[in-house]
């Protein structure tokens, strides 16, 4: 924000607290006498005399909020704790470092850059007409926001973004490749960044464990300069400034490739400046606080021979299988649930396979059957399977896990047909021929006992699953490295079982663990927290602990509350805590505080038609009985009227529902004394929604 002087006295006292304010520049042709108020305000950055002078200024802070909000990953060497992003952006670097890509994929990115609005169209021209003139490392480094939209791209996993500029980012990563020199003698290096409190706890649980920026990384020789940026990141109260000290090892063969900037900066008088590719991998060593919220952090550049860097390859190599790089970016998106982009792929890809290539042809036409599985159109789902088939049976080295994965089919598309018994019969084919194999694919076994599981929970045959689900929990465990999602995922399974066989104590234990994995492994999440502690409370509610429940949902109401300051249209949760914490209250008779949640309820489900749950017809007749309870009958009985108007002008009404709400509008006027149930007059909207809320306000 940038105000005048006099303005910015009276106004900034209104407005410093607004989270969508970063920083204020205050404008004065002259130098004011005094200035002191400004030191009250710690968004002011200063007083300024020229327009000049502010864009300087606008374009550090810029640099600063980039370099203070990447996404940031770490693991544990105990435990080998990884987000799953982690893992994908490894595998992005390690594909687009295998692929080759043609005249098409360069018009495709220039394409692109058209279309991003960032970007300068005189610029645009230049680098489709003369982009061979000049290495990519210059394009990089030129006040052309493509160091910005790349490295955006991986922080938020836009995989559109990166896909359209695969050519640029393999271009870049093979001339950092081919400039990278080891060095002589041990480099150090430095590089600012603003934490926030929370990710900063992260790092002091994690020392001596792995740490990757998701972004190509730029950093100095010169300390000074991270020092001032460091420091810069405390004028947001919010962030702690960090300067991680990078050491590189001398007599160690690094994993990652970086490369000196002196001679290749579109910025000629920029020295000392290094560029690492994407996805680097750190180890954190020591931490040292030099002031109040800054801290020196000691990185150290992972070589070949680290064993954990060794496992997570190794890991990535199991999880996505295919004879191309293609084919594992194809295998990447279905995993992380971009079907359409998988598609188009899995599509290119069979109309460009030989028609010799039966096998590369039965694995795409088998990724395009999980495609449409996966986005219910089970028709198509079994053509791209029968085409699978075909080729397979053609194919004469087929090893255990490809037999497997075909009756594991067999048995999804049983599955989805409600064909439990043939279903059960296909997935224990399958389980048979993995457990013969020389090499078992735990990750392959995992998913058949899921399968299992998911059959005979769909038959409520919960004691049975629940044993299947206990197996895969002790497959995950042995996994190396853990997947912490997968993990929780079980664990939820487990304590679902639970909770059907009403073991509300065993299930308990399990939402506790998966509430353990969430705060500690796993990167922050209110929507999943407060689910969590949303499930701990019905535990305890069930339990007949109220006193318990009540705190754990207040704490999902929490995790809710703070989810919403930033995203206002994430209120599905919302609404069905509310529910739950007025449900408890309803139990321990606080009738009052039980109306006060039902209707933040109702106000939800009334502003965002789309949310469903909890049922609105439900909720008012809630309402009703609360109000009922403390004999505000004429409250109650406009509540019931409003639950049988809503469920009869549902789309399929359901009659039972219907009597019950009739039910409790009959009592509730029985019980109100005959005066005043037979003077009611009700007006002509008397029906309406409207008038309902209109009425409680």
């Amino acid at each position: 924000m940038i105000a005048s002087n006099d303005f910015a006295q009276s106004t900034i006292p209104l407005i410093h607290n607004m989270f969508q304010i970063h920083s204020i520049f205050i404008f004065c042709e002259t130098k004011p006498k005094h200035k002191e108020w400004i030191k009250n305000w710690e968004k002011i950055e200063d007083v300024f005399t020229s327009i000049g002078s502010i864009c300087e200024m606008l374009e550090q802070d810029i640099q600063q909020y980039h370099l203070d909000f990447p996404t940031i990953y770490v693991t544990n060497v105990e435990m080998i704790r990884i987000d799953p992003s982690f893992l994908c952006t490894q595998l992005l670097k390690e594909i687009f470092v295998e692929m080759k890509f043609d005249v098409k994929s360069k018009k495709e990115f220039i394409q692109f850059c058209r279309q991003k609005q960032r970007v300068d169209n005189t610029i645009i021209d230049e680098l489709e007409h003369n982009y061979s003139m000049h290495t990519p490392i210059w394009w990089y480094t030129r006040d052309c926001c493509l160091s910005d939209i790349i490295n955006q791209a991986f922080r938020l996993q836009s995989f559109y973004t990166i896909i359209k500029m695969r050519f640029f980012i393999q271009d870049l990563y093979k001339q950092i490749e081919k400039l990278y020199k080891p060095s002589s003698e041990k480099l150090t290096l430095y590089r600012s960044q603003g934490l926030t409190h929370a990710h900063f706890e992260q790092f002091r649980m994690m020392q001596g464990g792995l740490f990757s920026f998701n972004s190509f990384l730029s950093a100095s020789i010169d300390e000074n300069v991270a020092l001032r940026d460091a420091d810069r990141s405390r004028h947001d109260s919010d962030l702690i400034g960090i300067i991680f000290q990078i050491n590189i090892d001398s007599t160690s063969l690094i994993s990652t490739p970086y490369a000196s900037l002196d001679t290749e900066n579109y910025h000629s008088d920029a020295k000392e400046e290094f560029l690492f590719t994407m996805h680097t991998i750190f180890r954190v060593g020591e931490m040292k606080q030099l002031e109040d919220r800054l801290w020196r952090i000691e990185l150290s550049l992972t070589s070949n021979d680290d064993e954990d860097v060794k496992r997570i390859s190794e890991y990535i190599r199991q999880a996505t299988q295919g004879s191309t790089g293609w084919d594992r970016l194809g295998r990447l998106l279905l995993i992380m649930g971009h079907f359409n982009k998988a598609e188009e792929v899995f599509q290119m890809l069979i109309q460009n396979s030989a028609k010799n290539d039966v096998k590369g042809l039965g694995y795409r036409y088998h990724q395009m059957r999980l495609v449409k599985k996966n986005t219910n159109f089970y028709k198509k789902a079994i053509i791209f399977y029968n085409k699978a088939i075909m080729m397979y049976q053609s194919c004469t080295h087929l090893n255990f896990s490809d037999f497997a994965t075909i009756h594991n089919d067999i048995g999804s598309l049983h599955q989805c047909t409600e064909e439990y018994a043939k279903a059960l019969q296909s997935y224990q084919t399958a389980l048979d021929i993995e457990n013969k194999s020389n090499s078992i694919n735990y990750s392959n076994l995992a998913i058949i006992y899921g399968n299992i599981a998911e059959v005979n929970k769909t038959m409520k045959q919960y004691s049975t699953a629940l044993q299947y689900y206990q197996i895969i929990l002790k497959i995950h465990k042995k996994c190396i490295p853990l997947n912490f999602q997968k993990l929780s995922a079980t664990y939820r399974k487990i304590a679902e079982m639970y909770y059907s066989m009403e073991e509300y104590v065993q299930a308990l234990k399990s939402f506790q663990t998966m509430l353990n994995i969430q705060q500690n492994y796993l990167p922050q999440n209110y929507i999943d927290t407060a689910d969590i502690e949303s499930n701990i409370s019905q535990m305890y509610e069930s339990m007949g602990e109220h006193s318990k429940a009540t705190e754990h949902y207040e704490n999902a109401l929490m995790y809710c509350q703070t989810l919403l300051e930033s995203h206002k249209e994430d209120v599905a949760n919302l609404a069905i805590i509310y529910y739950n914490i007025a449900s408890i209250h309803k139990n321990k008779k606080d009738y009052f505080k039980a109306i006060e949640f039902y209707r933040k309820t109702i106000e939800i489900l009334k502003k965002f038609p789309h949310v469903t749950k909890p049922d609105l017809a439900v909720t008012c007749d809630n309402i009703g009985q609360m109000y009922e309870n403390i004999y505000e009958y004429k409250t109650a009985l406009f509540a019931y009227r409003n639950a049988m108007q809503i469920e009869q002008q549902a789309s399929s009404p359901n009659p039972t529902q219907v009597q019950l709400y009739q039910k409790h509008y009959i009592e509730g006027l029985a019980k109100g004394n005959d005066t005043f149930t037979m003077s009611i007059h009700y007006p002509r909207n008397f029906f309406s929604f409207n008038y309902f809320f209109f009425c409680w306000d």
